[in-house]
């Protein structure tokens, strides 16, 4: 994935993007939180429902609502750092649409071991990392979740839980997400997916598809999805890297309301007076 490249200024977007944002910043102007977001915050949460403002004032409120519910303000960088060595994010490259793919492993996910708002907040702050960009948000993202070699304890079957994690990155992040793909997810995780579903909104759910690998399309199950070359290591591809490290690059300089130290290539800098 490309180095991130962050909007500085109104001039460099389109003018229905420009029009968004200063709608949004008209809506919000007695509000002291949200005169720290810089024109990209901005720009990402006016993407998040597609330049619709009143969708994403209310995907701005169940933020917030999240925030708080989790305390995520609380939670240190060190502490994500921590939760990615775990190996279930992996480095990937784009789809054939342009879309930044965002891929987990689940075979090394242990839900019982990951409190729900780390996972929440490491979600947060990958999605903002593949949204650095000007062109993601117009793509939106792509997020994939390999279930390949999963066992019961990979799976959560806390339905709470599931719905709270889908909600709170499907409907309380300021994110464009236009495609999700569960890869040969097992049939009990579809079981507690289906079971769930009534508890979703259609904007999460309606984006889901699976793909299912085996022996007649193990070389070729990628080809609707992206070129070989942007595959992650592990699966023959040519993107590799430390995951939190590509992460933290692509967030250099960044705050947010859930996290408002600066982020730096270390992952943290010291918080301002």
């Amino acid at each position: 994935m490309s180095q991130a490249a962050n909007v500085k200024s109104l001039s460099e977007l389109r003018p229905e993007e420009a029009r968004t944002i200063m709608e949004l910043q008209s809506q919000y102007a007695d509000d002291a939180s949200m005169r720290k977001l810089s024109v990209h915050d901005w720009l990402r949460l006016s993407w998040c429902r597609s330049l619709d403002v009143k969708k994403a004032s209310e995907v701005l409120t169940n933020h917030k609502f999240w925030i708080d519910k989790w305390n995520l303000n609380d939670i240190p960088i060190e502490t994500i750092r921590e939760n990615f060595k775990a190996g279930f994010s992996v480095v990937a490259g784009r789809d054939f649409d342009g879309r930044p793919m965002l891929w987990q492993r689940m075979q090394f996910m242990s839900p019982s071991q990951i409190p729900l708002a780390v996972g929440i907040k490491s979600t947060w702050l990958a999605m903002d990392a593949a949204l650095a960009d000007l062109e993601s948000n117009r793509t939106g993202i792509c997020l994939i979740y390999d279930f390949r070699n999963v066992g019961m304890n990979n799976i959560s079957l806390n339905l709470f839980d599931v719905r709270d994690g889908s909600l709170s990155c499907g409907a309380g992040h300021p994110s464009h997400i236009t495609r999700v793909i569960f890869l040969n997810p097992p049939m009990v995780f579809k079981l507690g997916f289906n079971a769930a579903k009534p508890l979703l909104p259609t904007a999460v759910t309606s984006l889901v598809s699976m793909i299912n690998v085996n022996s007649h399309n193990q070389n070729s199950w990628y080809e609707t999805l992206c070129p070989k070359t942007q595959l992650p290591e592990y699966l023959g591809g040519e993107q590799r890297g430390d995951y939190f490290s590509w992460l933290t690059r692509r967030l250099d300089g960044s705050r947010f309301l859930y996290h408002p130290t600066e982020i730096d290539n270390e992952g943290w800098k010291t918080p301002p007076e």
